[in-house]
């Protein structure tokens, strides 16, 4: 059976994740990555965490959600044995608002830890926000130290993973939210240039698309990972 390894978004929990679990389980093994939440690591130190992570000697995907997705690149430009293919979701291969890099040293500065419900609901959920996703939300971004979340948001601004991009040679598909209000469309056009075999599903849902959306994204992720097994 081949496994999903689940890399998160900024907050690194992993508890976002469970709305889509109930979907995938019965047709795949799942390992959810957590991150620290009270150190702060630039993706070169995430990067073993996640190795580790990865089944030996069994077939896995990695999926790499919003903030994770160049972490997944990386990994996957030297792929693990075992590595089938790489889910991106609602992520970016560079900073996918450059026009506001030299604002990043003002990320220290920000409360974001302590960020309103209200205000996070409206970026990364919008439309599609139920008291349960906001609740979820809340509980995931509190439960981080602010200055390890000032320092994602530093490392997203810094990153460029397009050369790793260019040499993956594993399948890749990238689930592209249709209300992304973070991230983009740019962000996908510019991964599927830099790597043309990459497939684009575009999915009705926020940044936040497999929480808010979880049945039609698991649909694509079974569907992807039969394919490519």
């Amino acid at each position: 059976m081949t496994t999903l390894v689940m890399l998160p978004g900024m907050d690194g929990t992993g508890d976002l994740f469970a709305p889509l679990l109930p979907y995938v389980e019965p047709n795949v093994g799942v390992a959810v990555v957590r991150y620290p939440t009270k150190v702060a690591l630039n993706y070169a130190e995430l990067e073993p965490l996640v190795r580790a992570a990865c089944p030996d000697n069994r077939p896995f995907v990695l999926v790499g959600e919003s903030f994770s997705g160049p972490l997944a690149i990386q990994i996957a430009a030297r792929p693990p044995a075992g590595l089938q293919g790489v889910i991106l979701c609602a992520t970016f291969a560079t900073n996918p608002h450059p026009t506001l890099s030299p604002l990043q040293g003002l990320a220290r500065f920000l409360p974001l830890q302590r960020a309103p419900a209200a205000l996070l609901s409206t970026a990364l959920l919008g439309t599609f926000a139920t008291r349960e996703l906001r609740q979820r939300l809340t509980n995931a971004v509190r439960s981080v130290d602010n200055h390890v979340l000032q320092r994602r948001l530093q490392m997203i601004s810094q990153c460029d993973v397009t050369p790793e991009l260019a040499t993956v040679k594993v399948p890749i598909l990238y689930l592209q939210a249709s209300h992304d209000r973070l991230v983009p469309a740019s962000a996908a056009k510019q991964i599927q240039t830099t790597n043309s075999s990459v497939q684009v599903a575009s999915i009705q849902g926020p940044h936040c698309l497999l929480q808010a959306n979880p049945e039609s994204c698991a649909a694509k992720i079974l569907e992807f990972v039969t394919q490519i097994s």
